[in-house]
């Protein structure tokens, strides 16, 4: 027997990435959801001359330019004042109410693993939402960005607290950095 037979053979080399760096980018990939809250409401000004959808339509942007397999799902559908919809393009104009439980759904039907919620209200139906959120079995992270403490806000802190994630409060007006730097957080964690 040579002594080259016993000799260690190495280990392959990754693409200069981390086995945990590879499996958060396939997990992105394949199933982070943005749910993104584009009701009537989202057209109120937040600042002057800017409404809370342009900060909105700005920071998904930008998150799309970064993370180009990010998926979004807009409430309300473009073309519906209650249903939701995977988008590819722009945030649409605000319209119609809030049917966060269509967008979870619609999420889980894509194979939804996480959810990251950006919502300013209380949904159209609060027990469907919990219904939609436990049927799709996956983690959901919120930002609420309405004014603090109304009922909506006491909701989607409930909503993220029984499906392992966390609720933030985040105001619009804000720096678009702020919300923008957080949900980025969420994607590499």
């Amino acid at each position: 027997m040579s002594s080259d037979a016993l000799a260690p053979t190495s280990r392959p080399r990754s693409q200069n990435t981390s086995l945990a760096a590879r499996i958060a980018a396939h997990k992105q990939a394949q199933g982070t959801f943005l749910l993104l809250d584009c009701s009537g409401s989202m057209g109120d000004r937040i600042a002057k001359g800017v409404r809370a959808i342009d900060r909105l339509r700005q920071i998904a942007r930008q998150l799309r330019h970064e993370a180009p397999t990010l998926r979004q799902i807009v409430f309300p559908a473009p073309d519906s004042i209650d249903g939701a919809a995977e988008i590819l393009s722009d945030i649409p104009e605000p319209h119609g109410t809030t049917p966060l439980d269509k967008a979870i759904t619609e999420a889980a039907t894509h194979g939804a693993l996480h959810l990251i919620i950006v919502s300013d209200g209380d949904p159209n139906d609060s027990s469907a939402t919990l219904n939609a959120a436990d049927q799709a079995r996956c983690r959901i992270d919120v930002f609420f960005v309405g004014a603090p403490g109304g009922g909506g806000e006491a909701f989607l802190r409930e909503l993220a607290r029984r499906h392992g994630g966390a609720c933030d409060t985040v105001s619009l007006a804000s720096p678009p950095r702020e919300l923008e730097t957080k949900i980025r957080g969420l994607l590499t964690a």
